[in-house]
């Protein structure tokens, strides 16, 4: 494969860094990539994330997961592009948002939660850390991405924050459809102060409105 892989910059002083594995992604290929590992800190809160990718990626996400180390032992990496390869339980994001960025090295997802708020990271957490890639090349390519969470104790936080992810899969787009518009609500019972909305889209997807 082509060595794309980036050169990542330091991590602030005291931050959480979890790499992945070297990945190679095919030629012309979509790829998804999960590496597990389990965190073993003191209860902090995270009050930021940069999140690294190389060239070509699309996302990179930590998400929290109960499966056990006898399922899936800290290190281990899989092919996750298809659902069924993520059957996991209570598989939900610790942090996510923040705002995109693409240079010449690739991507940065960056999110700064205002001082006092934090998302919560407690001792024995597995994290699942995901890669998505689309490799329009004629050459298979050699990947790699990071992430770096920014930890305060657990004193120092104010407000708890938490991250809500709502997903639609079950619909269908007409054949010879140029133009299709899928509109949906989200609704809550009780009172939630938002910090931060956006929308996400894979392979179909040309736009979206909050």
């Amino acid at each position: 494969p082509v060595d794309i892989r980036r050169d990542f910059p330091t991590a602030p002083a005291g931050a959480l860094v979890i790499p992945s594995p070297d990945y190679v992604i095919p030629a012309a290929s979509e790829r998804q990539f999960c590496t597990i590992t389990t965190y073993d800190g003191p209860d902090v809160g995270i009050t930021a994330q940069y999140n690294y990718q190389t060239r070509n990626g699309h996302h990179v996400t930590i998400f929290g997961t109960n499966t056990t180390p006898r399922d899936l032992a800290d290190g281990d990496q899989w092919d996750c592009t298809e659902t069924d390869d993520l059957d996991m339980t209570s598989m939900e994001p610790i942090i996510i948002g923040g705002s995109i960025e693409y240079d010449d090295e690739g991507v940065i997802n960056t999110f700064e939660l205002p001082d006092g708020m934090a998302a919560p990271l407690r001792n024995g957490q597995r994290i699942i850390l995901q890669s998505h890639y689309l490799n329009v090349t004629e050459d298979d390519i050699l990947v790699r991405d990071e992430a770096h969470f920014v930890l305060v104790p657990e004193e120092d936080v104010t407000t708890w924050t938490s991250a809500f992810v709502n997903t639609v899969t079950n619909f269908t787009i007409p054949a010879n459809t140029p133009e299709y518009t899928l509109e949906f609500d989200c609704g809550f019972d009780d009172t939630y102060e938002l910090l931060f909305v956006g929308g996400h889209l894979h392979e179909w997807g040309t736009a979206f409105r909050t």
